[in-house]
């Protein structure tokens, strides 16, 4: 049986990584879009577009899986569908297919959104999150710095090598965390302590009941 490492640990690791991974792809997916696949102005706004919208619309309904079900769960999902949108845009050049992608990752983005500090906070019972949170903020500074210097001289070798590599270690790192990540404190969050939408449904049906008592 393997064995798992510690909480804090595993946060470290993922946060470096996961700071390291989006800045080593984002360095060079625009230059990608425009010198490759050949895209306009209004085709880069549209793909960011895509991209904020599947957030937004997604944030909330992918949040349930992290409450009622399992925060290392949703994070793995989520690693996993970035990792595959990043490959796959670095695979075309269509439009419609980046734009695709673009949704595939922003889907997948909201599913560890929120997730990753949930967890660690019920591994480590709330104790000594500010430290550790800034640890890894410093630990995700240098990721960054490092994948701009990688990904800039992978990228003069072929431009959408980054974003390959990219896709593909943040499919590993999902991996990494189903072998190796302990999930020891997590209780369903009770319906109220939910997201906004959650929220908002669990009052209107409060208030239903109490309206049909009244009525009745």
């Amino acid at each position: 049986m393997t064995r798992k490492l510690p909480a804090y640990k595993v946060y470290l690791i993922y946060a470096g990584v996961t700071a390291l991974l989006f800045d080593f792809v984002f360095t060079v997916n625009e230059l990608y879009r425009i010198e490759i696949a050949g895209f306009n102005a209004a085709q880069l706004v549209l793909t960011g577009t895509a991209l904020e919208l599947s957030c937004f619309l997604f944030e909330m309904p992918t949040g349930i899986l992290a409450d009622i079900k399992s925060r290392k769960l949703s994070i793995i999902i989520g690693l996993m569908l970035i990792g595959l949108g990043f490959l796959i845009e670095s695979l075309v050049t269509d439009f419609w297919a980046i734009l695709l992608c673009q949704v595939i990752w922003g889907f997948g983005y909201t599913f560890t959104s929120g997730a990753d500090e949930a967890w660690i906070a019920d591994e480590l019972g709330g104790k000594n999150l500010e430290q550790l949170f800034l640890k890894g903020a410093q630990i995700g500074q240098v990721g960054a710095l490092l994948a701009i210097i990688l990904s800039t001289m992978i990228g003069t070798v072929m431009i959408n090598l980054p974003m390959a590599i990219g896709g593909i270690l943040f499919i590993l790192l999902g991996l990494f965390l189903i072998v190796f990540m302990p999930e020891t404190a997590f209780h369903k969050t009770p319906v109220e302590d939910r997201n906004s939408f959650q929220q908002m449904m669990h009052t209107l049906k409060i208030g239903f009941q109490y309206i049909k008592k009244a009525a009745f």
